[in-house]
């Protein structure tokens, strides 16, 4: 009777041991931490810093200038010259004087010397090398430039027509001018204001 009434007894708690097991959570199983890759990690940290250092510097960057664009430059239009230029059908020729000379003879000859106030004659001998006759009527003999010398007008008369290839003396009352020095006087024939012919003439006076 007392071995059944152990048995129960032991039964009965083992039954309340596998019980308590049962209710009991069983300790888990520490898990072994996962090992870090310390290269990848440091590779990480500069990657992030670069990242920020390059948007800090960004963010921080000056604004580009603005440049003023400059303005086109405006090309300065070619002056017109004006010109008195004809053309050639329109270009005058000028009318050749229809007499022309050939001086042969004249006194006092070039830089002779005189004394101050001293009378003279202006003398010229000339040849008509023309091609036509000169017209008494027609053409004048006159005082054109240099020191007046002349005691006689500043125009005179031709005396007489003269044939081509004719002569002519031309002859004019002077006197030397009353200081010393070195004169020179020159008369034309004229006809119609144009010169056919030229006669100069230079003296010293002492």
């Amino acid at each position: 009777m007392n071995s059944r009434k152990n048995i129960f007894t032991i039964m009965g708690g083992a039954v309340m041991v596998l019980a308590l097991i049962g209710c009991s959570s069983p300790t888990p199983t520490p898990t072994q931490a996962p090992t870090l890759d310390i290269q990848e990690t440091l590779d990480a940290v500069k990657t992030q810093a670069a990242g920020t250092v390059v948007a800090n510097l960004t963010m921080n960057a000056p604004e580009p200038t603005k440049t003023d664009m400059p303005l086109p430059t405006k090309t300065a239009q070619p002056t017109l010259k004006a010109t008195n230029t004809l053309l050639p059908w329109w270009t005058k020729t000028p009318t050749q004087p229809s007499g022309s000379c050939t001086i042969t003879e004249s006194s006092p000859k070039f830089n002779d010397v005189f004394a101050a106030n001293a009378s003279f004659d202006g003398k010229w001998v000339i040849k008509n090398t023309g091609d036509g006759k000169w017209l008494a009527n027609e053409i004048d003999i006159r005082y054109a430039s240099g020191t007046k010398m002349n005691t006689s007008p500043d125009v005179i008369d031709l005396q007489s027509d003269i044939d081509e290839e004719g002569t002519y003396t031309v002859i004019v009352d002077m006197q030397a001018p009353a200081s010393a020095g070195t004169y020179a006087t020159t008369w034309v024939l004229n006809k119609g204001g144009q010169v056919i012919c030229s006669m100069p003439l230079t003296i010293v006076v002492q």
